[in-house]
């Protein structure tokens, strides 16, 4: 009798790649996944690629082999290349999809960003009253020092 196969439930990391692409990745996520990638013996002497990888852990609600596949699937016909049709491609997939995956939740728990660019906020204004002041600051020929001393404490 076959070993039930056991599936991988990826919504939580679904919903934190969101709005990500491979592109806008954070560092430490795409490390992670080509670490794995590359280091993981039972993909043999042709890895995987990471776009195909990446595709499947950020669009796949649950990670079977079957769903997996069908993913997979629909993403090489969009990109108009070739899919691996065999049982041992679609238990590959499955696999470094998975462990991919679990990766990313434990980043998520240790609080890393999956999104690249959310470390890129929006600059902070200063308001009027902040402006009025440095205004004053400067027109009574302040130093350098004490207008940039100024700039700082305002940010606090």
């Amino acid at each position: 009798m076959a070993k039930k196969e056991t599936i991988h439930n990826n919504k939580i990391v679904q919903a934190a790649l969101r709005n990500v692409s491979l592109y806008t990745l954070s560092k430490e996520a795409k490390e992670v996944m080509r670490k794995l990638i590359q280091e993981s013996v039972f993909l043999g002497k042709n890895r995987v690629p990471e776009k195909d990888v990446f595709y499947l852990v950020s669009n796949c609600p649950e990670l079977s082999e079957q769903l997996t596949f069908e993913y997979l699937k629909l993403y090489r016909q969009q990109e108009g290349m070739n899919y691996p049709d065999s049982k041992s491609a679609r238990e590959k997939y499955k696999r470094i999809a998975t462990l991919v995956s679990q990766a990313f939740e434990q980043q998520l728990e240790d609080g890393v960003l999956l999104n690249g660019m959310k470390k890129y906020k929006p600059k902070q204004l200063m308001t009027e009253e902040q402006k009025e002041a440095h205004l004053d600051l400067l027109n009574s020929g302040a130093d350098l020092q004490s207008l940039i001393d100024q700039l700082v404490v305002m940010k606090k």
